[in-house]
Formats: C-alpha cells, sequence, structure tokens
C-alpha cells in the first residue's frame, strides 16, 4: 500500500490559484488521499513584498483541513509550508519569520520566473543559505539555464546544500527533448530529491502520484521510486535531510 509524501500541494482555499473553495479543497484532500498520500505539506504561493501574508489565515485553513481529514476518515498528516517566489526581500522575510517554513523545518521551497538565469538562481541559493535555511527549488524542469545545461544542475548540488524538487506531471507528461534528457539523467544519478503533486484541483492538475510512482518504479527501480516519493516515510526522514 503506497503512503506518499507530498511536499507541493496547493489544497488551501482562495489563497493562491489552487483550490478556490472550503469544499474544493476538502475534495483535493479526498483526491489526493485515494492517490496514496500520506503525509502533504501545504504551499500556498507566496511572493515576498508584493503580495500580502496572513499567517492566521493559514493556520485556520490548515486546521479546517485537519478537522475535515479526521471527520472524513482520511489517514493524512497535514502541514504547513508555502511556495515562495523568490524576491529580493526574501532575507528579511526569512530573518523576520514571516514565512511559512516546510512543516517548521529550516527548509523553505522557493520558485523563479520561467526565464530565471543560471547567475540569479546561485546568488538566491547563497541568499537563503545565509539565513540559516536550506532552499528546496521547486519544479526545477520549468527552468532552461538548468535543463539545457544539465551540468549547471549537477554543480549546484556538489557546491551547496540545496534540493531540488519536479513535478509529477513531467515525469508523465514528458516535456520537451533537452528537459527530458536532463530530468532523466538527473534521477539516474541521484540529483533530483523530490517529485511532488504541485496539485492544483481535481481535474486539470490533481494528484497523479500513484500513476507516477509506477511509472518511477518501472523505468528506474523500486529503491528510486520509493526515495522520490518518500514512499512510506515519516516527518522524521524529511526533518533529517
Amino acid at each position: 500500500m503506497s503512503a506518499f509524501f507530498d511536499l507541493h500541494h496547493h489544497f488551501l482555499y482562495g489563497v493562491d490559484d489552487g483550490a478556490s473553495t472550503k469544499l474544493e479543497m476538502q475534495q483535493m484532500l479526498v483526491k489526493a488521499h485515494q492517490d496514496g498520500a500520506k503525509i502533504i505539506i501545504a504551499t500556498p504561493h507566496i511572493t515576498p513584498g508584493l503580495t500580502p501574508i496572513s499567517l492566521d489565515k493559514l493556520n485556520r485553513q490548515m486546521e479546517e483541513a485537519r478537522a475535515f481529514s479526521l471527520a472524513y476518515g482520511l489517514d493524512l498528516e497535514l502541514y504547513l509550508g508555502s511556495e515562495i517566489m523568490y524576491t529580493y526581500h526574501l532575507q528579511r522575510y526569512l530573518s523576520e519569520r514571516l514565512l511559512p517554513t516546510m512543516a517548521g523545518s529550516n527548509k523553505i521551497l522557493v520558485e523563479f520566473p520561467f526565464k530565471v538565469t543560471f547567475p540569479e538562481i546561485e546568488n538566491a541559493v547563497l541568499n537563503i543559505l545565509r539565513t540559516g535555511h536550506l532552499p528546496i527549488l521547486a519544479h526545477v524542469e520549468r527552468y532552461a539555464c538548468l535543463m539545457h545545461a544539465q551540468k549547471r544542475l549537477e554543480y549546484l548540488k556538489k557546491e551547496y546544500d540545496v534540493f531540488f524538487q519536479v513535478n509529477a506531471d513531467s515525469i508523465l507528461k514528458k516535456r520537451d527533448f533537452f528537459t527530458n534528457r536532463a530530468i532523466k539523467r538527473a534521477i539516474q544519478n541521484g540529483t533530483i530529491d523530490f517529485v511532488a503533486s504541485d496539485a492544483h484541483d481535481t481535474r486539470r492538475r490533481a494528484s497523479m502520484l500513484q500513476r507516477t510512482y509506477d511509472l518511477l518504479e518501472e523505468i528506474y527501480g523500486k529503491e528510486s521510486a520509493d526515495r522520490l516519493t518518500g514512499n512510506q516515510q515519516p516527518m522524521e526522514w524529511f526533518l533529517k535531510m
């Protein structure tokens, strides 16, 4: 039986382009449970310095989600995190503890504009590390500066305490030739740390972790599939990484 660790999921409602209503949030949780998720970190979009942040609202919605899961009999562990668009305000926000980290850990999930350059990513990684936090780069397959120059991805992994996450749909649906090749090589050499759903709804961008796991197992073997999806792993596995 699957028990996936999904660290990128937009089930909190009315805060970004994920769930729009409380009902949709509940439907997403049911869908995730049916898809084999066990631990889910909510990752609402946050852009420090540009969009308002209400930690009280996010925490209230987390309690609503946990209450629903308990009442509905869903065997889920739910934690608050965030998906942070990198801005020059980020260091101050982290220093002042104004942002939800991943399940209260020293890790943050960070994203960039699609046309980000490699020097910008490396500088961001350095700035985040200086605050005492560890960056998880969200959906790295979207950044051509990393996918079209594979050695840059490996360089970052070698030189810095950084993690890389790939979206499940990029395993299932594939992307362009260079990105497909880069993802395959990065999985084979252990550079990719997490495959997550990045679910936004129950239709167009739904959780597809079980299908993804099955394909990963078929191509790369069970050990790699388990590692990438955190299958059967407790929260301590993530916290100690």
